[in-house]
């Protein structure tokens, strides 16, 4: 009975650590920003940023991001994969802050330029 006991335990002890050992390589996340104009307005953009890296099914391995527009503005902490903001013309760095819940982390930098409209 313990022989029988003990190889089964042995068993469930390789499954489990054969189960364990699978390392998932997370996605390098990567955004897009898109540029609009007010309606009536020649002096602010409108800019959605979003998220192209990781996609919506693979949101569950998000554990936070953090945006910097570049623009003076307070960084937005904790924030979600989808973010607007406004801008004047100019050239701004929008930095990306982006943990796993792994704890992997990424910064990645984007240029963004906001040319004005000619009236």
């Amino acid at each position: 009975m313990k022989r029988s006991l003990l190889l089964l335990l042995a068993v469930f002890v390789s499954i489990g650590m054969q189960a364990n050992t699978g390392i998932t390589k997370v996605p390098t996340p990567d955004f897009n920003v898109r540029v609009t104009t007010i309606v009536a307005s020649a002096t602010f953009y409108h800019a959605s940023v979003f998220l192209t890296n990781p996609g919506p099914a693979e949101r569950d391995l998000i554990g936070n991001i953090d945006w910097d527009f570049g623009d003076g503005s307070a960084p937005v902490l904790h924030g979600g994969p989808v973010t607007d903001h406004f801008y004047q013309p100019g050239t701004y760095t929008i930095t990306l802050t982006f943990t796993y819940v792994s704890g992997e982390t990424f910064t990645i930098t984007k240029p963004v330029v906001i040319t004005p409209i000619e009236l």
